[in-house]
């Protein structure tokens, strides 16, 4: 016999926006919530925006597409009604979702996530995003669209998948607690061709590989008809036609198509606009664009703050012009924040069944799944480290390292892990080496690009994160583009068996290339730990043993 629910909206203790780093907090009564159901329908509902003041936000982003809705969520911490018990902690909760979705992936799941949990991928060289309509002349302006995202608590073992049932009234209620991640680190910022990140030297100006592009791109061509009017010493240039690539270039000499509906350009006020002068010198910055038109169809970009520009023989006439993607910025806000869940309609006498059993000598005892996250900090340029993961848990049962960048910046893709030509890994685990000789992951953690990277694996990496995957409860749909997650895996126990890592000490061992170009990000190593954790209700207390 079936038992009847009751879908029930929770709203947050201060119905109000939200911004990064902010505490979310949301009461889940035990008198409207006696009995809660997991696993048919709980998720949180949102109104997701990016801030479309000109002192938040000079460019076009979104939350991360790696992550979607869940990019902006940093930490999530449920607590008993009376607050004094941890029940569980979920960090960097955005990275995991980025995780979960790259391993889950099918083409059906994607466009459900697109619609549902906020997730807006950019296609090609487009500029568009269901967060905002892009007009570059700023007449009317770049438009910022609210998007409802449903988030399930995918990470959670009480919330999510792996709970069927919470008696939250024996517990007193719950309290969910949110901490919102920092705004360079949920959002991405759309570069499009003429972004550069190093704009301080000549040498080592590299094109951004944004979202819509590929990476042998290069930026915009200084128009010639401004170069030429530089003359032997003008005054910093108020405005000047740039024209765009409409195809992939070679080399600067190719950029001559003029792009009138502005497809490709994504420069906008508020942006640190420089040109290339003749090596040696340094780049020279033109100000900060002010005021974007059409003139004569090409789009025009007004300057102000920048140095005069030196006259011909300073400036070629295929100069680059190109955006410092340091001064791009971004922020976020979330209102309207509910806790949807499913609610199961029991009887007087179920409820009173179940309130006896707390009474009793025993208790209540709950087995459910969760993760602990253990960081660490890897300093580029040294070729082999050894991490130990402080891991105290009794009932252990899949282990899942992963590098990332240890700054978090706009232009960058935050959710990501960085191979940075990781060479190998080995375990060590209880004083033994597992598996019995190093993992190469030279084919998926090389500094090439994705496109080549897409036809290669390392078929012992592989098989190691299936094993590892499978074990925290995530069916592997997708073991493709495996450098778009790179991840540094173990099976700590097969299903129904667990690991002591109390008793035993964990270890990993890294190993990275030492050529040019390799080993050059400074990482932050999240390693989460995926165990078994009981929560014991008594008449007087709430406890967890992991």
């Amino acid at each position: 016999m079936s038992v009847p629910t009751l879908s029930k909206s929770i709203l947050t203790d201060r119905n109000s926006v939200y911004t990064e780093q902010d505490i979310i907090e949301i009461f889940v009564s035990p008198e409207e919530v006696p009995l809660l159901n997991a696993s048919q329908g709980s998720y949180l509902k949102f109104l997701l925006k990016v801030k479309d003041d000109a002192a938040d936000t000079n460019c076009l982003a979104q939350p991360d597409p790696m992550g979607g809705g869940c990019s902006v969520i940093q930490t999530i911490s449920i607590y008993d009604g009376a607050n004094s018990q941890l029940l569980e902690q979920l960090e960097d909760v955005n990275t995991w979702t980025s995780m979960y979705y790259h391993y889950t992936k099918t083409q059906g799941l994607e466009n459900m996530r697109t619609l549902m949990e906020g997730v807006s991928p950019v296609v090609g060289r487009s500029l568009k995003s269901q967060y905002f309509v892009f007009d570059p002349t700023g007449i009317p302006g770049t438009t910022y669209k609210e998007v409802e995202c449903v988030v399930p608590l995918y990470m959670s073992g009480l919330l999510g998948q792996g709970q069927k049932l919470l008696p939250v009234i024996a517990l007193n209620g719950l309290r969910i607690r949110i901490q919102l991640a920092k705004k360079d680190a949920a959002l991405r910022a759309l570069t499009q061709v003429g972004y550069s990140s190093t704009a301080a030297t000549y040498t080592g100006i590299r094109q951004i590989r944004g979202l819509p592009v590929a990476g042998a791109e290069l930026p915009e061509a200084f128009g010639a008809a401004a170069a030429a009017a530089g003359g032997a010493a003008n005054p910093a240039i108020a405005g000047f036609s740039l024209n765009t690539i409409g195809v992939d270039a070679v080399t600067p000499a190719t950029i001559q198509q003029a792009d009138p509906a502005f497809a490709n350009v994504a420069y906008m006020v508020g942006q640190d606009l420089y040109v290339e002068q003749i090596a040696p010198d340094p780049p020279l910055f033109l100000g900060t664009i002010t005021a974007v038109t059409s003139v004569g169809g090409r789009p025009t970009y007004t300057c102000a703050g920048g140095a005069a520009v030196v006259g011909a023989a300073g400036i070629a006439a295929d100069a680059r012009v190109y955006v410092d993607a340091n001064s791009l910025k971004a922020s976020f806000e979330m209102k309207n924040v509910e806790f949807v869940c499913s609610v199961v309609q029991a009887s007087g006498a179920t409820m009173n069944g179940l309130m006896k059993q707390v009474s009793s000598g025993g208790g209540i005892r709950i087995d459910y799944p969760s993760y602990n996250l253990y960081r660490q900090n890897l300093q580029a340029g040294i070729p082999r480290s050894e991490l130990l993961i402080p891991a105290n848990e009794r009932r252990a049962c899949s282990i899942l390292s992963q590098p990332m960048r240890s700054v978090n910046r706009i232009y960058e893709d935050t959710l990501r892990p960085v191979g940075d030509a990781l060479q190998s890994y080995i375990w060590n685990i209880a004083n033994r080496l597992t598996p019995n000789r190093r993992v190469s992951t030279r084919l998926v953690a090389t500094a090439g690009e994705e496109a080549a990277q897409r036809l290669s694996w390392d078929a012992i990496h592989l098989h190691e994160t299936e094993k590892a995957v499978s074990r925290l409860n995530i069916q592997a749909r997708n073991l493709c583009e495996n450098a778009r997650c790179l991840t540094i895996p173990r099976q700590l126990a097969k299903d129904g068996h667990s690991f002591n890592a109390n008793e035993n000490e964990i270890r990993l061992n890294v190993e990275y290339g030492s050529s040019a170009g390799e080993n050059v990000i400074n990482k932050l190593v999240g390693t989460w730990l995926y165990h078994i954790r009981t929560c014991v209700i008594t008449p007087n207390s709430v406890a967890v043993e992991f």
